[in-house]
């Protein structure tokens, strides 16, 4: 028994011995496995809370995604790159395709915010597949994600596809900002594909945006973007206002980010006003604060401005100096090409002051900068043609004016062969969307005459039920009575669609086969051929806009005037901004808070079409339409007024387009009146509100 007694103690001593053996190797691999974890990097205060609620792995891979893209934001790319990679690892385990895809989407933007495009794409484009059941919003950001891509690798057709389903997606959301922010992309492509009026038309409705969403410093860079484009199409006074309006907006906030584009933007807008005294101070405060805040790729082209604002003020030794410090920050950073072309301004400037020696050894430098011979800069061949000249070489100075004219029309050439490609591709793609519109108004027709059919089987069959209490011969008539009612609406349904469809769009459709035909059968020279394409596209452009607008009548069987005013208010930009006409468009408060019915919100939409029709047909000189919308004893008013020069014929001819208005608005109880005066043609409606 003792023996017994010891050897079980000794059993119980060995195996408390063996637990604590087990429970250290458990502390060890427990600790090996959290140093084989991978460190996350601290996560922003407001997502530190759901970090720690986080438990399963689903949560974890939610919230982890939500840090990532709120460090994208930042942007932290290691920050990213560490949320975004454990989210994808717990994502794999899970099988969680979406969340695969989300990662790989993050981790591409934060790659084009780096400049780092060729790494971004497969990344982007596997998201692409991977989201394809994944929530809306992330489809929407990886969609905008590609568009930035393709504008950045020059497939501006490819990058505006996307750009369309970004906005579509952002809009079912109701997220505004969103679409808003896509402008910054869109201003790019347009910008490249060589359509600066349609890049200031996207910024114009992008501001507008922001201002209703009370986004106050997206507003102000925003407008300081539409001041540069403006800029750039000439259009002076309009760029001027933006920039001192997003100036003012920015100075009231006492934020830096932004002031200095503006600044450079207003030392532009003087300069070509002529003004460079006025150009100096404003490019002076861009300088300064560009310095403050290491910005030295914009400082390339400010120094470049000023040292041709100085030269305008006969101050050539200022000038050379600018023009000096931009061609050292090029040599500096390492841009060869942004090199060349400064040094080539230098030379000229060498040039306007006789120093001869000078002006030769930088055209030399810039000639010997240019790497791509086919893009060859003609400005320091030509210093150097005036060089021979001045030093009696005439025939050097010959060879050299040939090289120029050979190097002019060899670009001229392939301007225009880009320029053709350019005008195929876009209405390669301006076709397929019509042609998609096209469907979609036929399905959405279907489908309504199929609801017709139904409700109309489903009212027979109670009318059947309740007319057989009643007798044969009752049910017989009242049958015949309701059918006969039915069928009138239906065809009044069907001649509505085939009217419109045939007045708005069947005519631009035949336009563009004759066109297509015409370019298909009949070879020309290039300047024709591309003169030809621009037609096709815009009738292709206009063609599609009016059959959404067909579409968009079907629907509004339940539209309130709010979303008729806003439609309205979006159609003449898009009608009148295609014929450099401005619009002024406001409605009166007492006007917006009628509530008319559907008929009347339906032929207010028609007649306010047709009269900026009517504008764009037959007024060709005139530069503004003005329309008012106000409430007049209790009826809804739209007045389209254009500022023709006169004196205004009392009619214009060609159309019935005043006659239908008027039809339109004594349909629904109203009345039209236009009067024609010594500048300008007004059209009046008054509607029952």
């Amino acid at each position: 028994m003792a023996a017994f007694e010891r050897l079980s103690g000794k059993l119980v001593k060995e195996s408390a011995r063996l637990v604590w053996v087990l429970l250290l190797l458990g502390a060890a691999g427990t600790a090996a496995a959290q140093s084989a974890a991978p460190a996350l990097p601290p996560a922003p205060d407001s997502l530190r809370s759901a970090l720690k609620a986080a438990r399963t792995p689903a949560a974890r891979t939610a919230t982890y995604l939500r840090v990532a893209a709120a460090l994208a934001v930042v942007p932290d790319s290691a920050g990213v790159a560490a949320y975004a990679g454990a989210a994808e690892d717990l994502a794999r385990d899970d099988a969680d395709s979406a969340a695969v895809g989300r990662s790989g989407s993050l981790r591409g933007f934060v790659l084009l915010q780096q400049g780092a495009a060729a790494a971004a794409a497969p990344l982007l484009h596997r998201a692409e597949a991977l989201l394809a059941a994944a929530p809306l919003a992330w489809q929407a950001d990886n969609h905008a994600y590609l568009a930035w891509l393709l504008g950045d690798t020059n497939q501006p057709v490819a990058a505006l596809r996307y750009l369309r389903r970004a906005y579509a997606e952002y809009g079912r959301q109701g997220n505004a900002a969103a679409q808003a922010d896509l402008s910054g992309t869109a201003t790019v492509v347009y910008l490249f594909q060589g359509r600066p009026d349609s890049a200031a038309y996207v910024l114009l409705r992008a501001a507008r945006q922001q201002h209703r969403l009370g986004l106050v410093a997206e507003e102000a860079i925003t407008l300081g973007n539409l001041a540069t484009v403006l800029h750039q199409l000439g259009r002076l006074p309009e760029a001027d206002r933006y920039a001192r309006q997003a100036l003012a907006s920015m100075q009231q906030q006492r934020s830096d980010d932004g002031q200095a584009a503006v600044y450079q933007t207003l030392g532009n807008i003087a300069w070509a006003r002529h003004r460079p005294a006025e150009a100096v101070g404003y490019f002076r405060e861009a300088i300064g604060r560009l310095r403050r805040l290491q910005e030295l790729g914009n400082l390339i082209p400010c120094y470049g401005s000023m040292a041709g604002a100085m030269s305008d003020l006969q101050q050539p030794d200022s000038a050379v100096y600018y023009q000096l410090q931009a061609v050292r920050l090029c040599q500096q950073l390492g841009q060869t090409t942004p090199a060349s072309i400064e040094m080539a301004a230098l030379a000229v400037l060498y040039q306007r002051q006789h120093r001869w020696a000078e002006a030769e050894q930088w055209a030399k430098a810039s000639l010997a900068g240019q790497r791509d011979q086919k893009l060859q800069n003609t400005r320091p061949l030509k210093v150097l043609a005036a060089v021979a000249e001045h030093r009696g070489n005439y025939p050097e100075a010959l060879r050299l004016e040939r090289r120029i004219q050979a190097l002019l029309d060899a670009r001229y050439r392939r301007e225009n062969q880009e320029l053709v490609q350019k005008e195929r591709a876009r209405y390669d793609t301006d076709r397929a969307e019509q042609q998609v519109s096209l469907l979609t108004a036929q399905t959405r027709v279907q489908a309504q005459t199929r609801e017709l059919d139904q409700l109309r089987a489903r009212q027979q069959l109670a009318a059947l039920g309740g007319l057989a209490l009643l007798g044969t011969l009752l049910a017989g008539g009242l049958l015949w009575n309701y059918r006969r009612r039915q069928a009138a609406r239906d065809t009044a349904l069907r001649q509505r669609l085939a009217a419109d469809l045939h007045d708005d769009v069947g005519a631009l459709l035949t336009q563009i086969s004759l066109q297509s035909d015409l370019l298909r059968e009949a070879p020309a020279p290039p300047e024709a051929t591309l003169a030809r394409l621009n037609r096709l596209s815009d009738t292709s452009r206009r063609a599609a806009r009016q059959m959404a607008d067909v579409v968009w009548g079907l629907h509004t069987s339940s539209a309130q005037l709010p979303e008729v005013l806003a439609h309205m208010r979006d159609h003449a930009y898009e009608v009148l901004a295609d014929a450099d006409l401005a619009v002024d468009f406001a409605v009166s408060p007492a006007a917006a808070a009628l509530r008319p019915g559907v008929a009347v919100c339906q032929n207010l939409y028609l007649i306010y079409k047709e009269a900026l029709h009517n504008v764009v047909k037959h007024a060709p000189r005139a530069t503004r339409v003005t329309v008012r919308l106000s409430e007049d004893a209790g009826q809804l008013c739209l007045a389209v007024r254009d500022d023709a020069p006169g004196p205004a014929a009392a009619f214009r001819p060609g159309g019935h387009g005043l006659a239908n208005m008027r039809q339109r608005a004594e349909a629904v109880g109203g009345t039209l009146h236009f009067a024609a005066e010594a500048a300008g043609f007004e059209v009046v409606a008054c509607l029952p509100g």
